[in-house]
């Protein structure tokens, strides 16, 4: 899920895994008043979700990253991740996606512009599934390594994160 800055909290949907033939994922809305309302539908396999600098909605599709707009558009920012694709990701203040590369164990690195700039690989054996900035100055990337259940910290990391809305 995503918090945008309204207070608006956006979440993915998608369907079991080994979705079916007709793409059935959702982007949904949890409403400030409590109801929910849907973004986007009709996803193949939409996974994690966060919103750039610029406030746009990306989600993880199948295996790359699709940047999701108001008007209903839809645009790749990069269609194939890698073997795996990616699960939860977040951005840094210059507008750089972080993606948890589940298969590969480590993070991918994606510039604006759909550039796979760096890979920040996790050692040993794993399944690398979300990250976020935290730190007092945001420049520590947290990274979840679902097995065998760690969090891995990458300290100093040269652009601090994007700030995000609390809810």
């Amino acid at each position: 899920l995503a918090v945008h800055a309204d207070g608006r909290v956006f979440f993915t949907d998608p369907p079991h895994h080994r979705p079916p033939p007709e793409p059935v994922g959702r982007v949904l809305v949890l409403e400030r008043d409590g109801t929910i309302s849907t973004f986007a539908d009709s996803f193949q396999y939409c996974n994690g979700i966060a919103f750039t600098p610029a406030g746009v909605v990306v989600e993880v599709e199948g295996r790359g990253l699709q940047a999701v707009h108001a008007d209903g558009t839809r645009d790749w920012v990069i269609e194939t991740l890698g073997d795996g694709g990616g699960d939860g990701f977040c951005y840094d203040v210059d507008g750089r996606a972080y993606v948890a590369s589940t298969n590969e164990h480590g993070i991918r690195v994606v510039d604006p512009d759909g550039t796979v700039v760096d890979f920040l690989p996790i050692e040993g054996e794993g399944l690398t599934t979300n990250c976020c900035f935290g730190g007092p100055d945001l420049r520590t990337l947290y990274a979840t390594d679902a097995l065998p259940g760690d969090v891995v910290a990458f300290e100093g990391m040269p652009t601090p994160g994007l700030p995000l809305p609390s809810w």
